[in-house]
């Protein structure tokens, strides 16, 4: 198996290809992390170590019966979690309940959660997801081809790959180095602009 996990707090990642944008979970934050409760973990990085290695030993000693629940109920989870629309969507919504009935499994053995702790927290982080990834299926569906290049274009202007000048003077006075100008709240795209 390969895969690979990206954790960014950037714009979006996507530029204009839609199945990209089905490929990741966005969250949108809309209020700052508690950087007194995560720099804990900066002081005391053992708590995360310890905690991790703990996780995998309990991993590892109830590896059949996880990969036996998994196989059990993948297709299932599936089928529940139609409604979300894109298949891919819908496999990132399976596999992060599936991870996260695994650590609540690992978190009552070892009595950080009660059974009805983690029946709340589970039932919660069920429905939090779903409504996450069925707006981001709704946002990935509505967008429109305009729309699509406009972002586009936003993005390369973010990243530095192209640039607008001020305004129409330093356009003409250097257009190679611009696709086109700012005038106002209006943008002036060179005729060649395309992507």
């Amino acid at each position: 198996f390969r895969g690979g996990l990206v954790i960014t707090s950037e714009i979006q990642m996507s530029n204009a290809i839609e199945s990209a944008e089905f490929r990741y979970f966005k969250l949108h934050l809309e209020n700052k992390l508690n950087g007194e409760l995560l720099s804990i973990y900066q002081q005391k990085p053992d708590i995360i170590k310890y905690f991790f290695s703990e996780f995998i030993r309990f991993l590892e000693q109830n590896y059949i019966a996880i990969v036996k629940y998994i196989k059990a109920n993948f297709q299932v989870f599936r089928q529940n979690y139609s409604v979300i629309g894109k298949e891919r969507l819908i496999d990132i919504c399976v596999h992060l309940m599936m991870a996260q009935i695994i650590i609540q499994e690992f978190l009552k053995q070892n009595k950080i959660y009660t059974c009805l702790e983690s029946k709340i927290f589970l039932n919660k982080f069920e429905k939090n997801l779903v409504e996450i990834l069925k707006k981001q299926n709704t946002e990935i569906k509505n967008q429109t081809p305009a729309m699509r290049y406009l972002k586009t274009i936003w993005h390369l202007l973010e990243s530095g790959q192209i640039y607008l000048a001020p305004n129409a003077e330093t356009y003409y006075a250097n257009k190679t180095q611009y696709i086109g100008y700012i005038k106002k709240d209006d943008l002036n795209p060179r005729n060649d602009v395309y992507m």
